[in-house]
């Protein structure tokens, strides 16, 4: 499969944006997300607003929060919607909902106003109901695919299967994290040759490179963090480190994250209370809660292993790629414990792979736990982590890779 998938990170930015492009007039990319921005996606923000974007950034989007905190040129309809019922949410992550695309004549107007030379829909399933409107608008159609629109929404509602094949005879690239999720965007239907690699990168600068030292025999301080859901795996996280107590009790426990409304996520974290309580270690764990970007940075200095033991959900979801927190970790100097699921294999390096699970195995986590926590010297895996980081994990890096990409496809700009 990834013999037949461009990678845009092997192609360097100057060989697709000439210098002679450089002083050229600036061109726009308009970019649609459902929201602008919740904390939780702040990686959309750097990729598209950083320092080595060469194109002028606007947003479309149906509800907007954290506006301050994420300056853009931003097209939204309103602020977000109350709660909706268990049916209403249902049908809106099904695209039927009445909701779903009131968006499309503002994104008309958008275009028309922004005379955009490229638009990125961030998810797929937004991609598929926008592709109709951009492409009898002609402008070239970036589409990228992130997890929950990848395996639950076609799981749920197999109408999303023919949606996704339409769309993918008309766009112009369809991008994902790595060869794991292009795989599966494939088997949707989208052509190979539409579908690219590019990885999610973190800002490096901001996250210093602190390697962890083993504090074996003193206390271990285990970092689990995400929003809880099935996906996130942290009830096997939790039988993991009960398992590794009975055989060394000093260990403390922060969990970031939190449940949202949802049935799912409620559920969730009654799954995650009750592991809790089965393994003694009520006590040893400290809530966090919902936290800032900038908490959770802190916390990775303030312990010494991330536990993140992603799992394909029941329901089809699944972190598609990998989850950024797993990234940030490493880069951070942090070891990771985790699963060989989805792409988190292809952030990690090949020493600290040696310490991925099979899913759903909390007995393999705990046996890679003790196994970690026997070295002396971590210092193999936390330099490997960092330097794969620096190569390809570099969000300067990637959001002039991101440039070039759109540069190969825009419209000329008109005057």
């Amino acid at each position: 499969m990834t013999s037949l998938v461009k990678d845009i990170d092997r192609v360097e930015a100057s060989s697709v944006w000439p210098d002679t492009a450089r002083n050229a007039p600036r061109s726009k990319v308009l970019h649609f997300v459902e929201t602008w921005l919740p904390r939780t996606q702040n990686w959309i923000y750097n990729h598209i607003c950083g320092p080595n974007t060469r194109f002028e950034a606007h947003v479309c989007c149906q509800w907007s929060q954290n506006v301050e905190e994420f300056p853009v040129s931003l097209h939204s309809l309103e602020q977000p919607p109350p709660s909706r019922s268990l049916l209403g949410r249902v049908m809106f992550r099904l695209g039927l909902h009445e909701d779903t695309k009131r968006h499309l004549p503002l994104l008309r107007e958008t275009i028309r106003s922004v005379r955009p030379q490229v638009i990125h829909s961030h998810f797929g399933h937004f991609g598929a109901l926008n592709y109709p409107l951009i492409a009898e608008c002609g402008i070239p159609h970036v589409v990228s695919f992130y997890g929950l629109d990848v395996g639950y929404l076609p799981q749920i509602q197999s109408r999303w299967h023919w949606r996704y094949r339409r769309m993918g005879q008309v766009v112009a690239a369809v991008l994902c994290e790595g060869p794991y999720m292009a795989s599966k965007i494939a088997e949707l239907g989208i052509p190979h040759d539409k579908i690219q690699i590019f990885r999610l990168g973190i800002d490096l600068k901001a996250i210093p490179f602190r390697p962890r030292r083993n504090r074996r025999p003193g206390s271990l301080r285990f970092l689990i963090a995400g929003t809880f859901r099935e996906k996130k795996g942290i009830p096997y996280a939790i039988k993991a480190l009960g398992l590794f107590q009975r055989h060394y009790p000093k260990l403390e426990i922060t969990i970031v994250g939190d449940a949202g409304p949802s049935d799912r996520e409620q559920n969730e974290k009654k799954l995650i209370l009750a592991a809790l309580e089965e393994s003694l270690l009520s006590e040893k764990t400290r809530f966090a809660g919902y936290q800032s970007h900038e908490f959770l940075i802190e916390q990775y200095y303030s312990h010494d292993i991330l536990l993140s033991p992603s799992v394909v959900a029941s329901d089809g979801d699944s972190e598609g790629g990998a989850p950024v927190t797993i990234i940030e970790a490493a880069a951070s100097g942090m070891p990771i414990i985790s699963t060989r699921c989805c792409d988190i294999p292809f952030v990690l390096s090949r020493e600290n792979g040696a310490f991925l699970a099979p899913e759903r195995d909390a007995a393999a986590l705990a046996a890679n736990i003790e196994r970690l926590t026997c070295m002396s010297d971590w210092s193999s895996i936390l330099d490997a982590n960092r330097k794969l980081a620096e190569r390809e994990l570099d969000v300067h890096k990637q959001s002039a890779k991101l440039s070039a990409m759109y540069e190969s496809l825009a419209i000329p700009v008109t005057l």
